[in-house]
């Protein structure tokens, strides 16, 4: 594919995210440089969708924003998960508490601040603000069908590490959203902090949102 046409998929994925979640009842942050925070599972870099496989980094990371006339873009995009890994799904952590977690497909509101991933101060990240409910995938089926709700902690957009290339999710998310790259994780963080919301009061709360690729509507010409 080339960049165009990566480019056209882009402006038209933006526009299918931002019809779907309006179906869905979801809400927008619309002023110019205001970041909405959304996750398309299933979704390849190239903006085309993907089987979806177990424990392999095949979501997006968007920032969608809009012009003034209206129009939604995505102005930053990076490979990511925002479900856990194989190695996270069968730990003791996921024996204890019914299940691993695996994220809704909704929006969260007022979800996540600026913070550190585990407190370290080398990992900026988003870090869980408010209450987040979870599936149990207690059966281990990697599927969110049937499985139970319940509270979680500890559900933060963070990264891996400087160097990392395995193409194997693992234990890197046990329910969080994760950027494959460090680096881009890093350029992430900066767009969030350029974000006027932020600038006005640091402890600002973002929503974040998961879709399902499979259930967009992208019309290309």
């Amino acid at each position: 594919m080339t960049q165009v046409e990566t480019a056209i998929r882009a402006i038209k994925t933006a526009e299918a995210v931002y019809l779907h979640m309006i179906e869905r009842g979801d809400r927008f942050a619309t002023y110019p440089g205001e970041k909405n925070l959304v996750y398309i599972e299933g979704m390849s870099p190239d903006f085309t969708p993907n089987p979806d496989t177990a424990d392999r980094w095949n979501d997006l990371r968007c920032l969608l924003e809009f012009l003034a006339s209206g129009q939604p873009y995505f102005s930053y995009m990076a490979q990511a998960t925002c479900e856990p890994g194989l190695s996270a799904t069968s730990s003791f952590n996921a024996r204890r508490n019914g299940g691993v977690a695996r994220l809704q497909l909704i929006q969260y509101k007022e979800a996540c601040i600026m913070g550190f991933h585990k407190s370290l101060v080398a990992h900026p990240a988003l870090v869980q603000a408010g209450e987040i409910l979870v599936h149990r995938d207690a059966n281990k089926d990697g599927k969110r069908t049937g499985d139970p709700i319940h509270q979680a902690w500890g559900i933060n957009h963070h990264g891996t590490k400087i160097g990392f290339k395995s193409e194997r999710v693992g234990m890197w998310s046990e329910g969080c959203c994760v950027g494959r790259d460090f680096l881009q994780h890093l350029r992430f963080i900066e767009f969030m902090k350029q974000d006027p919301r932020y600038i006005a009061n640091p402890g600002f709360k973002w929503d974040f949102a998961l879709v399902d690729a499979g259930e967009l509507k992208i019309e290309m010409v």
